[in-house]
């Protein structure tokens, strides 16, 4: 099979996102003969796909200039408990990712959550994802089931480096240097933006808006850095 005719396959091929030893890479299932591994080279455009028959178990390596086929990048908003801001997130991440003439798919994956540690559904949705944002409220009440969450998920083989904390109904500056220390401390990362507890928020969902469409200049900023920084994040990955 010629480079060429395994590119052309791979465009076609049936993906499968996978993690091992903390190194993402994507399964593509070619029909009746190779798996293939693609590893994302960050140097430019240029990839590095690594062939393998499955039948003889010998490898091929096959380098190309040029994008082959643009892989989406998947948010997954998780938290066990409601109301922590992961519709209110999802909506702005979507409503301005849009905006950006970016393709958005925006579905509801896990309707239960356990209470002890993370669900099935979580955990499936947690491999498929290329980022892993928890919301959580400042209180440790809020914190410390958050953390166990993502511990959950790293004893799972989740890559610590995929899963990012968002501070939310913030009412104080020394709650949020707490909270984050809190969450620092557990080994997660925190993003540097978060929201304040205002109704205004509120009055705009419930309009069908998104927190970055809420009328005041000053929140709407506030929600609008938050949200930019996310889509740095998923810039990352593209």
């Amino acid at each position: 099979m010629t480079a060429n005719q395994i590119i052309n396959e791979i465009i076609t091929a049936k993906e499968e996102r996978c993690d091992k030893n903390g190194q993402d890479y994507l399964l593509l299932r070619l029909e009746n003969r190779e798996v293939v591994l693609v590893f994302p080279n960050q140097e430019g455009e240029r990839y590095e796909l690594t062939i393998t028959n499955s039948q003889r178990g010998h490898q091929l390596l096959v380098e190309f200039e040029g994008e082959v086929k643009r892989m989406a990048t998947v948010i997954a908003f998780i938290s066990q408990k409601g109301g922590v801001g992961k519709s209110t997130l999802s909506r702005a991440l979507a409503t301005e990712a849009s905006k950006e003439k970016m393709k958005v798919l925006l579905a509801d994956c896990d309707p239960q959550q356990g209470t002890t540690r993370t669900s099935k559904s979580t955990l499936e949705i947690a491999r498929q994802a290329d980022l892993i944002i928890q919301p959580t409220g400042p209180s440790v009440d809020d914190c410390e089931p958050a953390v166990k969450e993502f511990h959950a998920l790293k004893e799972a083989g989740i890559s610590k480096q995929k899963l990012l904390f968002v501070l939310n109904h913030l009412t104080t500056a020394g709650e949020e240097i707490n909270a984050r220390e809190y969450l620092n401390q557990a080994g997660y990362s925190v993003l540097d933006a978060g929201l304040t507890e205002k109704a205004s928020y509120r009055h705009a969902q419930n309009q069908g808006l998104a927190i970055t469409e809420v009328i005041y200049p000053s929140l709407k900023k506030q929600a609008q850095k938050l949200i930019d920084e996310i889509i740095n994040k998923i810039s990352e990955y593209n």
